[in-house]
């Protein structure tokens, strides 16, 4: 009985683990500027996966100079982050969306990054050029 239930439990998540939808981004132009007090983060973006993306945000984070990545950035070389919903609340397959985002500073030689996040993905891959 217990293997036939272990049995039924693997093959539930199994299916479950497939049905999940594989989300795939890319930034198709955007910059990063001083204006007003802040830098200022826009572009465009565009969903390259085969399924929709609902409630879709760009985060932003202002690193110091030479890190690369977006993860195990320490607390310590973060001088702000912020995050917006993109324009478009839902993406199909091959549309695009402008984005901004601002972080309040007074600093100008920091850099930018960006990634992407629906509420229902920690992080969407997404394939962002270099400034």
């Amino acid at each position: 009985m217990v293997r036939i239930l272990l049995v039924i439990s693997l093959v539930f998540g199994f299916g479950l683990a497939s049905a999940q939808e594989v989300y795939k981004l890319r930034v198709r132009s955007w910059s990063c500027t001083y204006a007003g007090g802040a830098m200022v983060a826009q572009g465009v973006v565009e969903n390259i996966s085969k399924s929709r993306i609902q409630g879709l945000r760009v985060h932003f984070r202002l690193v110091e100079k030479g890190l690369q990545g977006v993860e195990g950035v320490p607390s310590s070389r973060t001088h702000g982050t912020n995050s917006a919903p993109v324009a478009r609340s839902s993406l199909a397959p091959g549309e695009t969306s402008p984005f901004s985002v601002r972080v309040p500073t007074s600093r100008r030689d920091l850099a930018c990054q960006l990634w992407f996040r629906n509420p229902s993905v920690v992080q969407i891959p997404t394939q962002v050029p270099r400034l």
